[in-house]
């Protein structure tokens, strides 16, 4: 049901650095009516937390060494970021 499906996306992002304007009901609606499990939701979620590394390029400053802790401590996952990966996946889910 839509509620479990908000519950688990809460269980993979509880530790993340989600943006304040993250529409998370709208994400929800979007995982629910398209029958995301709970294994597709963690991996959204943790694609979602890899495109925002990259588009802060922190990957990238800990390959050339100039990465320092306050990077991490700037990073927020955006709806672009959940709405990119979500779009990747609705795709995988229709080749299946």
């Amino acid at each position: 049901d839509l509620k479990g499906t908000g519950d688990i996306l809460d269980k993979y992002i509880a530790d993340e650095p989600v943006s304040k304007d993250f529409d998370k009901e709208t994400f929800v609606k979007k995982l629910f009516n398209n029958k995301a499990t709970g294994a597709d939701i963690a991996a959204l979620a943790e694609d979602a937390r890899n495109a925002a590394l990259e588009r802060e390029h922190i990957i990238e400053k800990m390959d050339n060494g100039s990465y320092v802790p306050e990077d991490m401590a700037k990073l927020t996952i955006k709806n672009e970021d959940f709405d990119e990966d979500l779009d990747d996946e609705l795709e995988d889910f229709e080749d299946e």
